[in-house]
């Protein structure tokens, strides 16, 4: 057990440490990390399922808070295909994020979130959510994605 524990640990480190070995080139990466969450949440806010799913990997994961999981590009644009049918409740999404962690071609993020109405029953839903990116060709982009409420 103090093995797997010495062995967890020196791995959060070393991905942790990562994330200012080059702190020029990491506050590029940062900075394209936090610009691709705006995107999203931009995309979402139009309800572009389309540019939504070009933002992910094509061999991506997305997990969505009680809803199936939707494994590849296409699977993720039909997902939110669904999210935006126009019979179904509109939210505005507002996305913050709390914490980037680079460590080469990979990205790890955790934010919050919130989910706003936009009919006459406009309540608030606060969530939270993790995100890894992978880097592709020069871009970031979504490689695995999950959120959840907090009530």
């Amino acid at each position: 057990m103090k093995t797997m524990t010495a062995t967890l640990v020196l791995a959060c480190s070393a991905l942790t440490s990562d994330a200012y070995a080059n702190p020029a080139n990491d506050q590029a990466d940062l900075a394209a990390v936090r610009t691709l969450a705006e995107t999203y949440q931009n995309a979402y806010n139009a309800r572009d399922a389309h540019a939504l799913a070009a933002l992910f990997t094509e061999d991506c994961v997305y997990l969505p808070d009680r809803a199936p999981v939707a494994a590849g590009r296409r699977a993720v644009e039909a997902s939110f295909s669904v999210q935006f049918d126009p019979t179904a409740k509109f939210y505005n999404l507002e996305i913050v994020t709390n914490q980037v962690v680079i460590s080469g071609d990979y990205a790890f993020a955790r934010g919050s979130d919130t989910l706003a109405g936009t009919g006459g029953d406009n309540v608030p839903a606060q969530g939270k959510w993790v995100t890894t990116f992978r880097r592709e060709n020069g871009a970031w982009k979504i490689l695995w994605n999950t959120f959840n409420g907090d009530g």
